[in-house]
């Protein structure tokens, strides 16, 4: 018997996610959120039934898990204070080669595309129409937005976000915790926790 979903955090990246549960026929158990405003709210139909707390006190053998946070650090900081099974979703309209490799938690969205020797870490996003090609590598809690292409052969690393139409070079390297801004091409490499923008993309100097 497939195992029920419960998804935590109610915000907009949510939606996406409760669409993603049903088009793969997943029976979703509630959503989990922290915040105060949210209990006895409900998304797209979808009741917020409880805290993080609710969830970790059910028996772990009666659902999967996802986060669905949009935000790269509170993702991965409440995948790790939260003890459950986490459920990697590839929608039915999104395409992975049989030889990439999905970590735990992570989630394909509807049109991406994840080409053949890829890996992806655990609690990584590719959005909407993004797409990694060959032979990358995608550390953990990574979002790749809606409609960024990532070429073959590209790093990045833990944390980073690529942002919407972002074009990520053969071979570029992406620091932990760095952003490439929307529309950004790298050609080469972007260190650990700087921000890039613009084309070709550079330091953005604050």
């Amino acid at each position: 018997m497939t195992p029920r979903i419960a998804i935590i955090g109610g915000g907009g990246h949510a939606r996406v996610v409760v669409d993603l549960a049903r088009a793969l026929g997943r029976t979703i158990v509630g959503i989990f959120d922290d915040r105060p405003g949210q209990q006895g709210q409900s998304v797209d139909g979808c009741p917020v039934v409880g805290t993080l707390m609710d969830l970790v006190g059910r028996p772990r053998d009666d659902f999967e898990a996802v986060v669905a946070i949009g935000a790269n650090d509170v993702r991965l900081r409440v995948a790790s204070e939260c003890p459950t099974k986490w459920a990697t979703l590839v929608h039915p309209a999104a395409t992975v080669s049989p030889s990439a490799t999905l970590g735990h938690g992570t989630l394909v969205m509807a049109g991406a595309v994840v080409q053949p020797g890829t890996t992806l870490g655990d609690h990584v996003v590719v959005n909407t129409r993004a797409s990694v090609d060959h032979d990358g590598v995608v550390a953990d809690g990574v979002h790749i937005a809606p409609g960024a292409t990532v070429c073959g052969g590209v790093h990045i690393g833990d944390g980073a976000l690529v942002g919407a139409g972002a074009v990520l070079l053969p071979g570029a390297r992406v620091g932990a915790w760095a952003v490439v801004g929307a529309g950004a091409v790298v050609r080469d490499e972007v260190p650990a926790a700087e921000t890039w923008v613009g084309v070709p993309a550079k330091r953005r100097v604050v």
